[in-house]
């Protein structure tokens, strides 16, 4: 017997509970060298929680149906979109994925690991969220998919105004409470999220954002990303595909 078939069969003979903490500390093991992951609640700085061998194992572990997908679906829903920003890029699915789509992509994200993943063609920037401040222009699309709750609640509105100035469109989604992750430190519900995009003026796309989910499910997205996704409208927009 192997010695990854000896440690499954030690696995499932433990309670189911106590299995599941026992793989999430032996990958925090693995990629920070500690039981307990690094957080930026308890002062660590993105790059120390988003590693390059986190976002490796990110890249690994999504699966490139899903990716395809969720592009799919952005590009059906709007086709008049020549340009995008990708705000908390991370290994840069989406950002790569739209750049060889032959779309005009910039991307940023609090951990400068990200530069390692992105190809030469994706403009990027590491950004710190909480201040608010895009160094680009205003693209035709923004993008901020599962970000929100890597950043600290006292600076979401920041994110949100960083966004807001990213987009004429926002495509926008976070976790909600109970949805696990890694340093999930700010899990809101959509409707709190947006509050936030709406006391800065954007308009909630209701219309687009239940054909996005339905589409996003039809194209095989990840589950959380379908569920999630919010659409919003700036005072400039691209027209979506009614």
């Amino acid at each position: 017997m192997t010695r990854k078939a000896l440690r499954f069969r030690v696995l499932q003979c433990l309670p189911k509970g106590f299995r599941g903490s026992l793989r999430s500390a032996w990958r925090c093991y693995r990629t920070y060298g500690r039981l307990t992951p690094p957080s930026q609640a308890k002062g660590a700085g993105p790059s120390e929680v988003y590693t390059t061998r986190l976002f490796t194992e990110w890249v690994e572990e999504t699966p490139r149906d899903a990716v395809d997908g969720t592009i799919a679906c952005i590009l059906e829903m709007f086709p008049e979109a020549r340009s995008c920003a990708d705000v908390g890029c991370g290994p840069g699915l989406y950002a790569n994925a739209l750049a060889l789509r032959g779309m005009d992509v910039v991307a940023a994200d609090g951990s400068a690991a990200a530069a390692h993943f992105l190809l030469p063609s994706v403009t990027f920037r590491v950004l710190d969220f909480r201040t608010g401040y895009w160094p680009f222009g205003c693209m035709d699309l923004a993008l901020c998919l599962e970000v929100g709750e890597h950043i600290p609640q006292q600076s979401a509105k920041m994110l949100v105004r960083t966004t807001i100035q990213a987009g004429q469109i926002v495509v926008f989604s976070a976790a909600p409470p109970g949805q696990g992750g890694t340093d999930h430190i700010n899990l809101q519900s959509g409707e709190w999220w947006r509050a936030r995009f709406e006391e800065q003026g954007c308009r909630y796309d209701g219309p687009t954002t239940r054909r996005m989910r339905s589409m996003l499910h039809e194209h095989g997205a990840m589950e959380w990303i379908a569920a999630n996704v919010q659409c919003f409208v700036g005072p400039r927009s691209v027209p979506a595909v009614s």
